[in-house]
């Protein structure tokens, strides 16, 4: 029941029902935020799901400093 912006619903995105995120830092300066909504089969996320996206979001930090030269 938390607030949710009626334009992205308006514009025909997905219900949100479950929503993650964690950060992409590029040598210790937050560039970003990786997210997701709405795990398949419904629920909630759970920690191992965080932990994976956490994980993944690092990754993508150390790909794009070396991909720019960053």
């Amino acid at each position: 029941d938390d607030y949710h912006h009626p334009v992205a619903t308006q514009a025909g995105a997905a219900d949100t029902r479950a929503m993650i995120a964690a950060p992409v830092v590029i040598r210790g300066k937050l560039e970003g935020v990786v997210s997701a909504i709405n795990p398949l089969g419904g629920g909630i996320f759970s920690a191992e799901d965080l932990e994976r996206l956490s994980f993944n979001a690092y990754l993508m930090g150390l790909m794009l400093a070396d991909t720019h030269g960053l």
